[in-house]
Order: C-alpha cells, then sequence, then structure tokens
C-alpha cells in the first residue's frame, strides 16, 4: 500500500510538472507574438511578461489568454505601455470584462478595441464603456459575447452620424429587450441609422 501511495504521488506530481511546463511553453510562445509588434520605444518584452504573470495571479484567466489578449490590444493601436492608457491597463479591465461576462479574454479585448477605434475618447475611459456594455447586458436581451462579437456592424456608421456611445448601448438593450434577436439588433440599428442619416427627396 505504501508503494502503491507513493507511486500515485509521483504521477500527481509528474502530471503537476507537465502541465507548468506545458503552460510556460505556451505563455513563451504567445509573449513571443507580442515581441513581434513592439517597437523599439515599448518597455521590454522581459517587463510585459512579468506583468502578464503578476495579472494572471489575481484572474481567471490563463497566462497564456492574457498574452493573447495583449497581443490584440497592441495591433489594434492601443499604445504598448505599462501604465495608465496603455496596453496593460486595457488588457486588466478587459479580462475583468471577459470574467463577469463569460466571454473569452480575446471576445472582450475586441470588442473594446472596435470602440476605441470608433469612437476613441468620446467613448469615455476604459472602464466606463466597459461599464455600458454591461448595463446593455443587464438591460437588454444579449449576452456579453453576443454584444462583443456584433459591435463592430454599427460602430462606424453610429459614431460618424453622430450617435453617441451611451445612446448607441441604450437603443441596443432597447431593441433586444423588446423581440429582435441578438444577432440581428446590430443589424437593425445599423439600418435605422443609415436611413435617419440618408438624404430625403425632398432634402
Amino acid at each position: 500500500f505504501a508503494k502503491w501511495t507513493a507511486a500515485i504521488g509521483g504521477l500527481v506530481t509528474g502530471g503537476g510538472l507537465v502541465v507548468l511546463t506545458k503552460n510556460a511553453i505556451e505563455l513563451q510562445s504567445a509573449m513571443a507574438n507580442v515581441g513581434t509588434i513592439l517597437d523599439k520605444n515599448a518597455p521590454s518584452l522581459d517587463k510585459f511578461n512579468t506583468a502578464i504573470i503578476d495579472l494572471s495571479k489575481n484572474s481567471s484567466k490563463s497566462a497564456k489568454d492574457l498574452a493573447e489578449g495583449l497581443y490584440d490590444a497592441i495591433s489594434s493601436g492601443i499604445p504598448a505601455t505599462l501604465g495608465a492608457g496603455g496596453a496593460m491597463e486595457f488588457l486588466t479591465v478587459a479580462q475583468r470584462a471577459a470574467t463577469a461576462g463569460m466571454s473569452t479574454t480575446k471576445e472582450a479585448v475586441n470588442a473594446g478595441t472596435i470602440v476605441l477605434n470608433t469612437y476613441g475618447e468620446k467613448a469615455g475611459s476604459v472602464a466606463e464603456f466597459y461599464d455600458s456594455f454591461f448595463q446593455t447586458v443587464n438591460r437588454g436581451v444579449i449576452t456579453f459575447p453576443q454584444l462583443a462579437s456584433s459591435l463592430g456592424n454599427v460602430t462606424t456608421i453610429a459614431s460618424q452620424s453622430g450617435v453617441g456611445f451611451k445612446e448607441l448601448m441604450g437603443g441596443l438593450a432597447l431593441v433586444t429587450k423588446n423581440g429582435i434577436q441578438a444577432s440581428e439588433a446590430t443589424n437593425s440599428l445599423r439600418a435605422l441609422i443609415q436611413s435617419i442619416a440618408a438624404p430625403t427627396d425632398e432634402a
């Protein structure tokens, strides 16, 4: 029995080492991708690697998942910095949103970058527009992953037509609450904005 217990313990320990090694390799690969898009003025890759590991300690998301989110954020134009207004601050908020909204970090990051690239500062701070996402989810009939995947259908034309981000999110909550399927809601809002913005025969 003692030999059996020792053997089982060794198997568990060995399996744990395999998992740790696999996770380390996956993180290294993901961070190597980040390194390909850092310019000479950005913090070193080692500093980003440390920041990702530190963030993962207080996150439900893996370090690999977070590193992939960092890559998406930087490649979408968010400054490759560790401080305020940079990619790590953005990622910190996005991963919390991903956890709360039961989505992937990638989905949460992509939703946020869409807003930043279409509305910019007009959408408010990163924390503010992610809060708007969740108000939409709470008030409408739409999940966070559904919102994240369809947001790009309407934000560009809404921003160009002068529809505020909070107003857009309020409209999305309203139409989904009143029976329009989440998958069609952003298309419906886009068509509505187009019809309002288009010149009429009388114009």
